[in-house]
């Protein structure tokens, strides 16, 4: 089961709009606003035009650049990274964490609830779903009431959403959102009856992806985007790790892991950090390899490389892949396929592997093999004279 966790900051952007008056935008939606705005009415989500209408004059507008407090973002994304190892940054103040592997998922929002006080936390299968899930639990009081309406998300997510409005549903676009109301779906529940056929007849190709969000989808995997030059993958066995076999398995779960986070950001890395802590101890083994590590077969043979030396019990292993670079892929041809290499150079190629590990001498090309000084003179008569 996923267990997908959003996390936004209710006051990132007050150091800002300690300017007033002043209203911080992006991509035409209002982000926050200054105290003197909010009392002329303005607030979170409210479209920019309308946001002008209200205050005129009034009222200076910032769009919010891309490189925009990135220094804030990374201070509290930081303690994101001590709970997960899948963090999604969406805007400066918010995120997406992946808490699916993780034994004990409550006890982890519970820890966030405390780094991050003024966070607004929800939790569900899918990302809008726990995006929602933070938004219904911002008038919550009490930390019970609060995680069983985390349960109700993650566990029962198809009963939970049922009893919501049907424009709750926001996987699907505002105009179908509308006409599903104005058909009589007035809830996200009353799809549930509804014939598949009856749907492709009224909204066509999108019957299936407003079928698939009402059951809480789409379900799609995190992009592991933070930190922006690494990727990490560990596990914790609270009486250590005392047999090998028990080992493998865990660290073959790291290596796929860290090349779907590789895949899913179309990275490669060369550079590789074991941090290790033993029961009264802690040590740190790092190489870098001539070749990017592409496969999780490549990933687990220099982890365990790494770690052939190691003989103590193991009570927690991270796994760092650190230095990524985006992978180079070569189009040579305007139809996307690779180029076709002609006979002569693979035939080339494979003369130089041979002679690089046998000697230069093992193999001759044809043409440099020494001729007759009588064989050149009638080739050379030949051609001159086109007889045969």
């Amino acid at each position: 089961m996923h267990y997908f966790v959003y996390v936004s900051l209710r006051t990132f952007y007050s150091g800002v709009l300690k300017c007033s008056p002043l209203i911080l935008v992006h991509q035409g939606k209002v982000l926050d606003a200054c105290q003197a705005m909010r009392k002329q009415g303005v607030f979170e989500g409210m479209s920019q035009r309308e946001a002008k209408n209200l205050v005129r004059n009034s009222g200076a507008f910032r769009e919010l650049a891309e490189d925009d407090f990135r220094e804030q973002r990374d201070a509290w994304l930081d303690l994101c990274a001590e709970v997960s190892d899948t963090i999604e940054p969406d805007l400066p103040h918010e995120c997406y964490l992946d808490l699916s592997t993780h034994p004990e998922p409550y006890a982890i929002l519970s820890e966030l609830r405390q780094k991050l006080p003024t966070a607004d936390i929800g939790v569900g299968p899918s990302k809008w779903v726990a995006k929602l899930s933070a938004r219904l639990a911002q008038n919550l009081d009490s930390d019970l009431i609060r995680e069983l309406l985390y349960q109700e998300c993650s566990q029962h997510t198809r009963e939970f959403l049922a009893k919501l409005s049907i424009h709750e549903l926001t996987p699907v676009g505002f105009a179908e959102r509308e006409r599903l109301s104005f058909l009589g779906y007035t809830t996200i529940g009353s799809l549930k009856e509804v014939p598949i056929a009856t749907l492709r007849r009224q909204f066509g190709k999108l019957a299936e992806p407003i079928l698939a969000a009402a059951r809480g989808g789409p379900i799609l995997p995190l992009k592991a985007a933070y930190p922006e030059n690494q990727i990490y993958a560990e596990f914790e066995v609270a009486d250590g790790v005392h047999q090998t076999d028990v080992l493998d398995n865990n660290l073959t779960q790291l290596a796929t892991s860290l090349l779907e986070k590789l895949k899913l950001r179309d990275d490669c890395s060369s550079e590789l950090i074991i941090k290790i802590r033993y029961e009264s101890r802690e040590n740190v083994l790092q190489k870098a390899f001539p070749k990017p590590l592409s496969t999780s077969t490549k990933l687990l043979q220099a982890i365990k490389g790494l770690l052939a030396n190691e003989t103590e019990p193991l009570y927690k292993i991270r796994i760092e892949l650190h230095s990524l670079k985006k992978v180079e892929r070569k189009q040579a041809r305007l139809d996307g396929l690779p180029e076709k290499r002609d006979a002569k150079a693979n035939a080339d190629i494979a003369i130089r592997k041979i002679q690089k590990v046998f000697g230069d001498q093992v193999v001759q090309v044809a043409a440099e093999i020494p001729q007759l000084r009588r064989v050149k003179v009638m080739r050379a008569w030949q051609n001159a004279t086109g007889w045969r």
